[in-house]
């Protein structure tokens, strides 16, 4: 595509042309801000000027300095930014990964040390601020010479820390209590400044309000509490009011418009951040501890129990390392079923997993014509040494029977022979093997006349049918919401009507069968049949209507599996040096160098969304999950796999992947299954680990977690994560 022609694309409509003229605003970490400025080497160099004239505006300025240091640490993670993937994916096909990478280090090389220069410079001179990308270091740079700062800086430091969320409260209270609680709580107390202006967040915004020694209460209730002057924040009654007022006095002054109002009474949110012995007013006297460690058992308890599909992304509840990235905001919902898959303690990458994807490839996978050509060099040599004088690729190369001739050793003196036998004569084998290879392509959504039949049962029953399908409807959710939709607004008879309107019989090599119009109905179909065949009430009905259609010689699924088979070349890959996961991996590279468009590995496999869809965990999709996992608990191996995986890619000579004893990327592929073999039990204990230390938080930090989950503890209990201690 054109670059004019990108700028014009309605999919990316943040991408513009910048003149030298303007002033930009700086990307920060937003995905869909950086992409114009990665499109390619001159718009990059464009912004690279732009910043070393100084026209930009400084707003955002952290935030990009943040994220140019984590992709000078991680040089893979902006691979996880979909706006920028795609200009490698979508904008333009055969751009590399790694051009992007030479053009990112380009950039932070140039940009980074001119904008921590200036954010140095601005420190001096501008209030200070603080973000959700808020790190300890941060927090230093701010609180670092306290006692020493002038009063208006102090203000202005205490303003900034009253505003902080909720979330970046609790995650730096601990280092803020123990670093800065000496200097900064003294100053809160001091007499000489018996009250204190902060900044409070309320239903109009941000107000100024004036505070001694302070304790927040809070409350919920339906009834109106303006009259009082407490403030409505989301569903919650809140109120301020100094140290020395007695709680029974609030008590009874709130439950004369409610009596069924329950106080939470705690120390004001600066007082909770420094005060470390003041943090809390309520404080449970029961001790609890953990009862015993977590293991891979209570920690999926956790998330079945806690963390639940419903938690809300930034919700205080998820480990910390499986908070989603700022720049990417992943689906709890099906990372949670993944993690619960993998702490399962007999969990692996199974072989069916890797035997569908397989499957799938080898259906869908279009050959190259050199591939067509080696296979059926292949085909003329097998033939030809083994003797097959019925075949049609029999092909007399010495004597009259080509007897004596050595299948491995004798390859090499024939190979040019053969080769320039199908470029005249011969040519006709290469012909039919090229037709059989796009034929082959329409068989993989293909239905055969026992689907057509069992379509016909479902959509159409008799009366005695009817219960054995509702019994499959009734047990099976996924079955069930495919069928449904499958119906639409659509009485069954008048949707199998449609569906018949559209199938076009097809007859190949004596088999017939039938092919429909790419829609949304032959997805839903083949989705239907694929989780089918995952149920058993649902399988040992169409065992039924398999019977029924073979007695009337029609085609069964097996008879088009069979035509798969006899055409399947990857059987002719050499993969005796490989074993066990290895072999899996090392034919799906092999696959993908076959295609019209060959890809390496890491586009078949490891380039996939996290995203899932209903029905049992297929390979990518275990895999995709493994490797987001992995950046919070296995990050080594997961670049390492990455970075392989694009080293195996299409081969110069294609032949060598049938027709050579030494498979190409033996090594490669060996490490990378090892990887993913190893990386998986990494993951598991992270998962444990941070599920443990999430816990360990909870029952230090009660309050904190129960205004999300109000019987967490009872929950912990009863799941015996907790115990009381004595």
């Amino acid at each position: 595509m054109h670059w004019m022609e990108v700028l014009k694309d309605t999919r990316y409509p943040d991408i513009r042309l910048i003149t030298k003229s303007e002033t930009i605003p700086l990307p920060a970490n937003v995905g869909g801000r950086w992409q114009p400025y990665l499109i390619n080497d001159s718009k990059a160099e464009e912004f690279i000027q732009l910043i070393k004239d100084g026209k930009y505006e400084t707003k955002g300025i952290t935030a990009t300095i943040s994220t140019l240091k984590q992709w000078r640490d991680d040089r893979l993670s902006f691979d996880d930014i979909p706006e920028i993937s795609s200009i490698y994916r979508e904008i333009y096909q055969d751009q590399h990964i790694a051009d992007m990478k030479v053009r990112i280090d380009k950039i932070i090389n140039e940009v980074l040390p001119i904008l921590e220069t200036k954010l140095k410079e601005s420190k001096t001179t501008a209030k200070p601020t603080v973000s959700s990308s808020m790190t300890e270091e941060g927090f230093a740079n701010l609180l670092d010479g306290f006692e020493n700062k002038s009063d208006n800086e102090k203000e202005d430091i205490i303003e900034q820390l009253s505003i902080l969320s909720k979330d970046t409260r609790t995650k730096f209270r601990d280092f803020l209590t123990e670093n800065y609680a000496d200097v900064v709580v003294p100053y809160l107390k001091q007499s000489t400044l018996p009250t204190f202006t902060l900044k409070e967040d309320t239903e109009t915004g941000p107000e100024d309000v004036t505070y001694d020694k302070l304790k927040e209460v809070s409350f919920s209730s339906s009834k109106d509490f303006n009259t009082l002057n407490y403030q409505k924040m989301n569903n919650t009654w809140v109120k301020n009011f100094t140290k020395s007022t007695p709680n029974n006095l609030i008590s009874s002054q709130v439950q004369q418009l409610d009596s069924s109002v329950k106080l939470d009474i705690r120390s004001h949110r600066l007082w909770i951040l420094f005060g470390g012995q003041e943090a809390k007013e309520k404080v449970t006297e029961t001790k609890l501890s953990l009862s015993g460690n977590i293991d891979a058992e209570k920690a999926r308890l956790y998330f079945v129990k806690i963390a639940g599909p419903n938690t809300k992304i930034t919700s205080s509840l998820r480990p910390d390392k499986l908070k989603p990235n700022v720049r990417r905001k992943d689906n709890w919902k099906d990372k949670r079923r993944v993690i619960m898959e993998l702490l399962s303690p007999d969990f692996t990458i199974d072989d069916k997993m890797f035997k569908d994807f397989i499957g799938d490839m080898k259906g869908r996978t279009t050959l190259s014509d050199d591939m067509i050509t080696a296979f059926t060099m292949r085909k003329v040599w097998l033939d030809s040494v083994g003797q097959k004088k019925d075949s049609d690729y029999y092909v007399i190369l010495e004597g009259e029977d080509n007897s004596g001739l050595d299948e491995e050793k004798d390859w090499p003196k024939y190979k040019d022979t053969i080769r320039n036998l199908l470029m005249s004569d011969k040519r006709k084998l290469v012909r039919e093997l090229e037709n059989k290879n796009r034929s082959l392509s329409k068989l993989n959504d293909s239905l055969s006349a026992a689907k057509i039949e069992f379509l016909k049962l479902f959509l159409d029953p008799d009366e005695d049918d009817k219960i054995e399908i509702s019994k499959i409807l009734n047990n099976n959710k996924i079955i069930s919401n495919l069928y449904r939709e499958l119906l639409g607004n659509k009485t069954g008879e008048d949707k199998l009507k449609s569906i018949e309107d559209r199938l076009v019989e097809t007859t190949f090599d004596n088999v017939t069968y039938f092919l429909m119009p790419k829609s949304n109905d032959r997805s839903l179909i083949i989705d239907f049949f694929r989780e089918g065949m995952r149920d058993t009430n649902f399988t040992n009905l169409y065992s039924e209507i398999e019977e029924d259609v073979k007695e009337e010689g029609k085609s069964l699924d097996i008879d088009i599996q069979k035509i798969k088979g006899d055409y399947d070349f990857s059987t002719d890959f050499n993969l005796d040096k490989f074993s066990g996961v290895e072999k899996y991996m090392a034919e799906i590279a092999y696959m993908g160098f076959l295609k019209k468009k060959p890809e390496n590995l890491a586009d078949i496999l490891f380039d996939t969304d996290t995203t899932l869809i209903q029905g049992a965990l297929d390979l990518t999709e275990i895999v995709s999950n493994i490797l987001s996992l992995a950046v919070g608990y296995s990050k080594g191996k997961r670049n390492r796999i990455f970075t392989i995986s694009e080293e195996v890619e299409p081969t110069e000579n294609i032949e060598d992947l049938i027709l050579s004893n030494e498979p190409p990327y033996e090594q490669e592929i060996k490490e990378i299954s090892k990887l993913l073999e190893d990386i998986v039990p990494e993951i598991r204990q992270g998962i444990i680990k941070d599920v443990e230390e999430k816990v360990k938080d909870i029952i230090e930090h009660v309050p904190t977690y129960e205004k999300e989950k109000k019987d967490i503890l009872n929950v912990l209990r009863e799941n015996n994560m907790i115990q009381v201690v004595n």
